[in-house]
């Protein structure tokens, strides 16, 4: 058996996909009421993480408006951001109204500002806050499915 750097890397990676399939699965799942449901959704479920994170951003806009704008507007926050950023930046950023596509200075409206489970429930899974109160998506830098969506889902 040949023993390369890249073939370590390989075998390292492989339990993280595996753990970041299954929890875009469980994501999946929690959105069925029946057991039909859950039986129909089992047999479309993809392997691969790239089609995963395309249905997950589907998914994520089929929310209600308020719903799935925060998913994605904190999605755009996060893998944009030059640094981590903590919940609270998160919030306050969620709560910050503009238009989009123009030069105007946003207006922060403290009434506007979500929760944190919203935060993490509108995003499908996606993202995640650790104890430090830092949030980051689910698999370190895995910005193309977020980079590639196009700019409708949030308009």
């Amino acid at each position: 058996m040949r023993t390369s750097s890249r073939s370590a890397l390989c075998l390292t990676l492989i339990p993280v996909d595996r753990f970041l399939i299954a929890a875009l699965h469980v994501a999946a799942l929690e959105e069925c009421d029946t057991i039909a449901s859950i039986k129909e959704t089992i047999r479309g479920l993809p392997t691969d993480l790239k089609t995963l994170y395309e249905d997950t951003l589907k998914r994520i806009s089929r929310m209600k408006p308020e719903r799935s704008r925060i998913g994605l507007m904190a999605l755009l926050w996060v893998t944009h951001a030059k640094r981590r950023l903590h919940i609270h930046e998160l919030q306050q950023a969620l709560g910050t109204r503009y238009t989009v596509g123009s030069f105007e200075v946003g207006r922060f409206d403290p009434d506007a500002v979500p929760d944190q489970a919203i935060i993490l429930a509108a995003s499908c899974g996606l993202l995640t806050v650790d104890a430090s109160g830092e949030v980051y998506v689910i698999r370190e830098f895995q910005p193309l499915f977020v980079l590639s969506f196009p700019v409708e889902y949030i308009l």
